[in-house]
This record gives structure tokens, C-alpha cells and sequence, in this order.
């Protein structure tokens, strides 16, 4: 998709508060750029922005190419995980039920790599955690986690604690304690590449994701 055509599209949604890309405001000056924003977020699940928001993008407002090739190569990286199934044969197991925040939304399903979460490496292409939503009776992927372990399982967040890991150009959440038993403190940080979010990209809930 260029950024011609993409245009387009957002033009015939323009009635629902969908901002159109500009080519000088998202650094968006040649196809390749382009094609990374097409990537990086399937143009069938773009979302209406609330009244009054203004964005280049409608991923929350992500326009940094660099950080849009990072989000690209996660796509691509987890796309076969879209079946669950092959994400267990990789190491992904389910740790809790599902996870929401009244008033806040949901995360979903988790399901940890313990060979991933248990070193201090943070690797762009291999999130620690997939996160999936119930629908129609199937689990459907809908974003991913990273994760630091700071400590031993169930232990306090040491003081003083070590820096945050950092990916796209933000820090980690945290640091804060584990939500789980045998859960370490931790930093985490959630991507939502697979389900449109309007608390943001990296926001720790999803309003569109639910439990119910």
C-alpha cells in the first residue's frame, strides 16, 4: 500500500474522525515508509478516533518510521501465532484466566515462554508473552508483552531497582511486583500489533479487548 492509496481509504472514513497520513507531518516521503505503515497496522482494522482527535496515524498516533519497521517485524514475527497451537509447540503456555480492569478494559489471555521471561535479554522479535482474546469460542491473538524478571518469584521490588529495558524508543512499566504467585518482579510493556486500541499502542489496557 502506498501513501497515496492509503489516503484513500482514510478519505472514505473520514466521517468517522479518521485522520488522513500526511506525507510531511508522519516523514512519510517515498513508498518504503509507506509500506512499513501497511505493515505495521492491517487497514482493515483501523479505528474511529474519538471527537476532536487529531493524529497522523490512527495506531495511536505512532509516526516515527523507525519505530513502525520495529512494529512491522513484530507482526511478521508472531503472525504464525495467530494460531494458538503453534504458539504452545514454541514454549507459549497459558499462566492465568483472562485479565481486565473495570473501566479500563482487558488484556486478555496470557501465555508465557519461561525459557523467553527467564533471562534478562529483550529481544524485539521474541516477546516474552502473547496475549489472546476469546472470540467465538476460539482464542484470537490480539498483542504481545515483553518482560523482566527483576528479582526472585514473589519477592519485593528491590530498592534501589535496576533501569528500565527500553523498546521503540519507550521505557518498560514499572518497576512493580508480580500479579501472580511465583510471579518475580518486573518491568513489562504490551503491544497491541494484532487489536486496534484507542488507550494507544503500548497503553497496559485495551478497552476493545473483554473478558465477557
Amino acid at each position: 500500500m502506498t501513501l497515496l492509496t492509503m489516503n484513500a481509504y482514510l478519505e472514505q472514513r473520514r466521517g468517522e474522525g479518521i485522520a488522513r497520513i500526511s506525507a510531511q507531518q508522519a516523514n512519510l516521503d517515498h513508498d518504503h515508509n509507506a509500506q512499513l505503515v501497511s505493515q505495521a497496522i492491517n487497514p482493515d482494522t483501523y479505528y474511529p478516533l474519538p471527537p476532536g482527535k487529531q493524529t497522523d496515524l490512527v495506531n495511536a498516533g505512532t509516526t516515527d518510521p523507525q519505530v513502525l519497521q520495529d512494529l512491522a517485524q513484530v507482526r511478521q514475527a508472531t503472525a504464525k501465532y495467530h494460531d494458538v497451537n503453534v504458539a504452545i509447540a514454541d514454549g507459549y503456555l497459558p499462566t492465568t484466566a483472562c485479565d481486565a480492569k473495570p473501566g479500563e478494559g482487558g488484556m486478555g489471555y496470557h501465555y508465557f515462554n519461561p525459557s523467553l521471561g527467564m533471562d534478562s535479554e529483550v529481544n524485539l522479535t521474541t516477546p516474552e508473552i502473547l496475549m489472546y482474546a476469546s472470540a467465538d469460542g476460539k482464542l484470537r491473538l490480539v498483542g504481545v508483552e515483553y518482560f523482566v524478571g527483576i528479582g526472585a518469584p514473589e519477592a519485593p521490588v528491590p530498592n534501589p531497582a535496576p533501569p528500565a529495558p527500553v523498546l521503540f524508543g519507550l521505557p518498560f512499566d514499572g518497576p512493580m511486583l508480580g500479579h501472580i504467585p511465583g510471579m518475580p518482579p518486573h518491568y513489562d510493556l504490551h503491544v497491541w500489533i494484532w487489536q486496534p486500541n484507542p488507550s494507544g499502542m503500548f497503553a497496559m489496557w485495551n478497552p476493545k479487548v473483554s473478558c465477557k
